[in-house]
């Protein structure tokens, strides 16, 4: 509730008896002004409502007390009625925590929670919440290093907060710090040993170390604890994309969408694993069904780039690589996407610019290393493609896979 809401309700209180105390005051002076002889308290007639019994001064404080009765029911129903007008209408603060609680948005949100935590009256708790969910809206935007402080400040006031965990483990993830996130995931786990969403996140953080039996075990153990939680049967459905078993993966995602029909996420899934199985009219069906749920999701504009580029459509693929790194604030991911498209149309300098600038990001990215690679091969640098090569494969042992969807080969 507003300041102004309880101002008034006091009012309303110390005036509505300040009234009744006249009232009765009026009444006093009325019982004063009976004419002798007349019982003031007879039944014939009404003490307020007959003024045979009253002398000419008590007609005339009888005046004043009818038209003081009626300024008393104005106000006994004029305040409840405004009272109820200003609950409808929510005070800024309501409206930063509705604008930081709802996610979308995310500029939206990041403005809302930033006005809440800039507030010196939030609670630890609405400051830990208010952290985190910033957090969330910053990864949105492709801001993971700006959600890692914001999560870190969350866990600052709780040190228990193991959401905040689990949403760090997935932004260092996101940066490639593989070792951070696994920590940050398992310390979830200790606090909340039955955290479905720890044990998702940590599956897809060792999918992408490289260690698939390990990723399984714990998107297994996921479904275990929620048998019909679509987002363990899209971790699942990510982590079998990774490792080649793409009817598997199709088949995890068919189920997240059978519980959640309207799962970007899970659309987004399914379209790659169609893409990768050749079915391409089917995949940008998906990702075109993903951004009519949400225009502003880059994550389905970057995946609808990737399949048109393997597809030849370069121009529309480039369209959509370039408004996803534009809603992502420029994600080192969609950069690498971006050089593939360049590479694969002709735009060699285009391509190793994006590629350099990925390296220099995210120096974890192998599709990055070896689309260099690629180019340096083309221009007879033999040396430098071989330390590219070495390198890719040192961060992702199948990654030729990967670059064979692009039908490229060094």
């Amino acid at each position: 509730m507003t300041l102004v809401y309880y101002a008034v309700l006091a009012i309303y209180v110390v005036g509505f008896g300040a009234m009744m105390v006249r009232l009765w005051h009026y009444r006093i002076a009325l019982i004063e002004q009976i004419v002798p002889g007349r019982d003031p308290f007879d039944r014939k007639g009404d003490f307020f409502f007959d003024t045979t019994r009253f002398t000419p001064a008590g007609k005339e404080i009888h005046r004043k007390t009818m038209s003081f009765l009626w300024k008393l029911l104005l106000f006994a129903l004029g305040v409840p009625i405004l009272l109820g007008i200003l609950s409808v209408f929510p005070s800024e603060n309501e409206k930063n925590v509705a604008a930081c609680n709802k996610l979308v948005p995310a500029d939206a949100t990041i403005a809302g929670c930033t006005e809440l935590l800039s507030s010196d009256n939030q609670s630890s708790h609405n400051r830990a919440v208010a952290y985190n969910n910033r957090g969330l809206a910053y990864i949105k935007t492709g801001r993971a290093a700006e959600a890692v402080k914001d999560y870190t400040s969350a866990l600052s006031v709780d040190t228990n907060y193991s959401l905040a965990l689990v949403n760090r483990c997935r932004a260092y993830d996101t940066l490639g710090q593989y070792d951070r996130a696994i920590q940050d995931c398992s310390d979830a786990i200790r606090i909340t040993p039955n955290l479905i969403s720890a044990f998702e996140a940590r599956c897809l953080v060792y999918s992408n170390q490289g260690e698939r039996e390990k990723a399984i075990q714990d998107c297994s153990v996921a479904l275990t604890l929620g048998p019909n939680n679509p987002t363990a049967y899209m971790t699942r459905g990510a982590v079998f994309i990774d490792d080649e078993n793409v009817n598997a993966a199709l088949a995890d995602f068919e189920r997240a969408l059978k519980t959640e029909p309207k799962s970007i996420v899970a659309l987004i899934g399914r379209g790659t694993a169609l893409g990768m199985l050749g079915r391409h009219e089917e995949a940008i069906r998906d990702f075109n069904q993903a951004l009519i749920l949400d225009p502003s999701f880059w994550g389905a504009y970057a995946s609808r780039c990737d399949e048109r580029n393997r597809s030849g459509d370069f121009d529309d693929a480039l369209s959509d690589c370039n408004k996803a790194l534009t809603l992502s604030n420029n994600d080192p991911d969609i950069l690498d996407t971006r050089g593939f498209v360049y590479l694969k149309s002709g735009n060699v300098a285009a391509a190793s610019r994006d590629f350099d600038t990925v390296i220099q990001k995210r120096p974890t990215t192998a599709s990055s290393f070896y689309g260099r690679a690629l180019i340096e091969r083309q221009q007879g640098n033999e040396v430098a493609a071989s330390a590219d090569i070495t390198k890719a494969k040192a961060l992702k042992s199948n990654i030729e896979v990967d670059i064979a969807r692009y039908h490229l080969k060094l």
